[in-house]
C-alpha cells in the first residue's frame, strides 16, 4: 500500500514538473493553444461547473522502470500555478492503454472495464488543498472507489476523453467528499 501511494505521489510530482516544462515548449501560439476550443480540461465539481484552458496537457502510454504504462492527464487554472486550480487524471497498465475501454479503480477488468493498477483523479482547488480518489484496495464500505476514465480519441497531437469520480480530501477516507461528473478533457499530448 505505501509503495502504490508512494508512486501516487510521484506521478502527481512529474504530472506538475512535465505540465510545467510543456507549456514552455508549444506548437501553436498561446493565445491558440490556450482556447477552450482547443485544449482543456472541465468537469462538474458537485454539480458546478469547472473549466481550465491555461494549460492541458499530458501523456500517454510511457513505459516505466516497472515495463508499466504510464498515462498523465492535467488541466491548470494558472499555468504559472501549480498547487492551485488544478485537475491530474493519472492511471498505470499493464497493457497499453487505447480507446474503447473503461479503466477503473475498482473491480475487475471484465467486458469492456479495465482494472488499473493506479488509476486516480486528484485536485488542487483555488485554495491549495488537496483532493484525490481512492482504489477499492484502499478502501472500507464507507468509500466510494468509483475513477472511471475513457479515451475516446489518441492521436500524435491531443488526447480526448472523459472522466468521473469522487474524491476526498488529503486522500482520506474519513474526510470531506466531491462528486466529479460529466468531466471531459481534450489535451495537447506531450512527445
Amino acid at each position: 500500500m505505501k509503495k502504490l501511494f508512494s508512486k501516487l505521489n510521484l506521478c502527481i510530482l512529474f504530472s506538475f514538473s512535465m505540465l510545467i516544462t510543456g507549456s514552455c515548449t508549444k506548437d501553436k501560439p498561446a493565445d491558440e493553444i490556450n482556447s477552450a476550443s482547443d485544449y482543456y480540461v472541465r468537469f462538474k465539481l458537485d454539480g458546478n461547473s469547472i473549466l481550465y484552458t491555461k494549460t492541458a496537457e499530458g501523456n500517454i502510454n510511457v513505459v516505466d522502470n516497472d515495463g508499466h504504462y504510464d498515462c498523465s492527464i492535467a488541466g491548470l487554472k494558472d499555468e504559472n500555478v501549480s498547487n492551485k486550480g488544478t485537475m491530474v487524471i493519472l492511471m498505470v497498465t499493464t497493457n497499453p492503454m487505447t480507446t474503447g475501454n473503461t479503466y477503473t479503480n475498482f473491480g475487475t477488468t471484465s467486458g469492456g472495464n479495465v482494472r488499473t493498477l493506479l488509476g486516480a483523479i486528484s485536485r488542487y482547488d483555488d485554495a491549495g488543498t488537496f483532493f484525490a480518489s481512492w482504489g477499492d484496495e484502499f478502501s472500507s464500505s464507507a468509500v466510494d472507489s468509483d475513477t472511471r476514465i475513457n479515451f475516446t480519441e489518441i492521436t500524435e497531437t491531443y488526447i480526448k476523453g472523459n472522466f468521473s469520480g469522487t474524491m476526498y480530501k488529503e486522500i482520506n477516507g474519513n474526510a470531506e467528499k466531491h462528486l466529479v461528473s460529466e468531466g471531459e478533457f481534450r489535451v495537447r499530448r506531450l512527445p
